[in-house]
């Protein structure tokens, strides 16, 4: 089973609880980081946090085995794009300068 699947059937049976990444790790006795890096599949379990997570879940470590409902799409490799700024709207037109001298001001 590759990352990504376990990665997936991690979220898709904590959704199923109705939990929070955070709340679960608070079951299972690990850190919401950790749960949150799993489900990224940026790393794997250890096999005592497998045992922990399928405890607090309360399904079979066999669970963790089946496929998830749908896959994530794979991400490219490298550096994700910078977000575009927003468009800028135009500015408002400014009202030219009266030709008329005001009044009580003079020049330095």
């Amino acid at each position: 089973m590759a990352k990504e699947e376990f990665a997936a059937r991690l979220r898709e049976l904590r959704e199923g609880r109705g939990w929070t990444q955070a709340e679960l790790a608070v079951k299972a006795g690990v850190s919401a980081a950790a749960v949150a890096q799993w489900e990224r599949a940026r790393f794997e379990p250890t096999w005592s946090n497998v045992i922990a997570l399928a405890d607090a879940l309360g399904v079979p470590i066999e669970a963790f085995r089946q496929a998830p409902a749908v896959l994530p799409p794979r991400r490219k490799a490298g550096r994700p794009r910078k977000p575009r700024p927003p468009a800028e709207e135009p500015a408002p037109p400014v009202a030219e300068p009266s030709s008329e001298k005001r009044k009580g001001r003079k020049k330095p």
